[in-house]
């Protein structure tokens, strides 16, 4: 689905129910409203193709407006988010309560529903330890059979998200287990650096 929504092709309803159940969202659409909320997914793709549009833009209210128009179960920040990543997984990060707990509790400052600022604090913290991960992790320590990075860049990105889950808390087995077997490449300092880079723009 991932491919569908870069090359722009028209995504069927059986697709976007494996989006739905892939990123557990499923709860967020009853069945009914699938289509409408589909198409409205591809306008706000349309709309906010970087994360520069997504900051210039009232992405909150637009959420709202989705919420009101589409029917879903409250503002749908993730499943959002989560279709933007799939568009264009180099400048939007999945919105995730585990990422965005960890990011606040090193001292960024995230609203509910506010995905402009988990973007930067994203961007933030993932500029902080992509360098450190480029010279002490390789695509293979992560690797998984259904899992292929497209580039150094991606792969840095995507365990910085996995990574930021784990500090807010989530626990999936099979990604703790992928962590925990480099955590030790992780040196305390670049927690505590990156501490007080939020306190310094805070």
């Amino acid at each position: 689905m991932s491919d569908q929504i870069r090359s722009d092709a028209n995504i069927d309803l059986d697709s976007f129910a494996r989006f739905l159940k892939v990123w557990q969202l499923a709860r967020t659409v009853k069945t009914d409203n699938r289509g409408p909320v589909l198409d409205g997914l591809a306008e706000l793709t349309k709309k906010y193709s970087t994360r520069v549009n997504v900051a210039d833009g009232d992405f909150v209210s637009e959420l709202e407006a989705f919420r009101k128009i589409r029917g879903t179960t409250g503002k749908p920040c993730s499943m959002v988010s989560k279709f933007l990543f799939c568009a264009n997984p180099l400048e939007f990060s999945p919105y995730d309560q585990y990422a965005r707990r960890a990011l606040s509790a090193l001292g960024a400052k995230i609203g509910i529903a506010d995905y402009s600022a988990f973007l930067e604090a994203f961007e933030s913290f993932h500029a902080v330890v992509r360098q450190e991960m480029n010279n002490t992790l390789s695509r293979e320590d992560f690797a998984y059979e259904d899992v292929v990075f497209e580039s150094d860049e991606l792969f840095s990105r995507r365990v910085t998200d996995k990574y930021l889950m784990l500090l807010g808390g989530f626990g999936d087995g099979r990604m703790v287990e992928a962590i925990n077997k480099v955590k030790s490449k992780f040196p305390e300092s670049t927690l505590k650096n990156h501490v007080c880079v939020f306190e310094a723009r805070n």
